[in-house]
């Protein structure tokens, strides 16, 4: 059985999908996923989103940290996350319990506001040879106070752990996803991003969506998206999310996550392994007052079919 699990935090949502899905109300779950973090027990180290203060990734997150050149390389999972981060400039603590061990940014190169202290940059103009998992914690050239990244605190907790070793970036295999071109409907703009090494049968397949107002048109009030899995022997999995909110996904500015829990086709044969294919479909809905009752107009999105493997 195809189980539920949502979270929304960092204003990055995260949806298991399943057929006919409603999507939680994001404002909510974020208050709760909030109140959750401030009771629980402190983590020994993790850094924190500046604007939402949610946990980004903690010490269990932390594959290894080459102390000489402040690279460290991320699990799978949390570096999916980072990259569903809308980054120009985006500020970020790095905490051991509840001590602020440095403040420090995200930064994008096509943002014209480069942060003084620590930063850690993301997006296609990265650093070319330190790629995803991997992450450089450089030193701005805006700094005005001491260089606060090499902490004989953090040395300690990483040491303790067991995490510090060198990183060689040439033998680390980069993340890699597919990216669609942006598809526009009706004040709509809607890209995809496909994270081809998690379409395997032993774990959910991941996908971002990327939502952003198409100029001064207003926004639809809700999506339902469709996702259709098909394997080379064209058994097929429907999945889908119904009134996704819009507004509050466009308003957030990050991705929104989406997880297929489960390789079920409609027949209930299983997949089989070997090429498959993708294809992502999203209706949107904006309400119209029509008398006492609210009809609403659909405008589809439709993307081209995706090859991609399914391991």
């Amino acid at each position: 059985m195809i189980t539920i699990r949502s979270l929304f935090c960092l204003a990055v949502m995260l949806l298991v999908i399943v057929p006919g899905l409603a999507a939680p109300d994001p404002q909510a779950a974020s208050e709760a996923a909030k109140e959750s973090s401030a009771t629980a027990e402190a983590p020994v180290l993790a850094l924190i989103d500046g604007p939402t203060g949610c946990t980004l990734f903690t010490l269990d997150d932390i594959v290894r940290f080459d102390w000489d050149n402040q690279v460290f390389q991320l699990t799978s999972e949390r570096t999916m996350d980072l990259l569903a981060l809308r980054v120009l400039t985006r500020e970020f603590r790095l905490v051991a319990g509840k001590e602020i061990i440095y403040r420090g940014a995200f930064y994008s190169p096509i943002s014209s506001n480069l942060p003084g202290g620590p930063i850690i940059t993301l997006g296609p103009m990265a650093d070319a040879e330190v790629k995803p998992p991997l992450f450089h914690i450089e030193l701005s050239r805006f700094t005005r106070n001491a260089d606060p990244r090499f902490s004989p605190t953090l040395h300690d907790i990483l040491a303790k752990a067991g995490k510090l070793g060198a990183i060689d970036p040439k033998k680390i295999p980069p993340l890699t996803s597919v990216n669609t071109d942006w598809g526009r409907e009706q004040g709509l703009n809607v890209r995809a991003v496909i994270f081809p090494e998690t379409f395997t049968l032993k774990s959910p397949a991941r996908l971002q969506l990327w939502f952003a107002r198409d100029r001064d048109q207003p926004l639809p009030d809700t999506a339902e998206v469709l996702v259709t899995i098909e394997d080379k022997d064209h058994h097929r999995s429907v999945n889908s999310v119904d009134d996704l909110p819009i507004v509050q996904i466009v308003e957030a500015g990050d991705a929104y996550i989406l997880k297929l829990n489960g390789w079920a086709t409609e027949n209930g044969v299983p997949f089989t392994p070997g090429p498959g294919r993708l294809l992502l479909e999203i209706n949107t809905y904006r309400a119209l007052d029509i008398g006492p009752a609210q009809a609403s107009v659909l405008h589809r999105i439709l993307f081209p079919w995706i090859d991609l493997a399914i391991q």
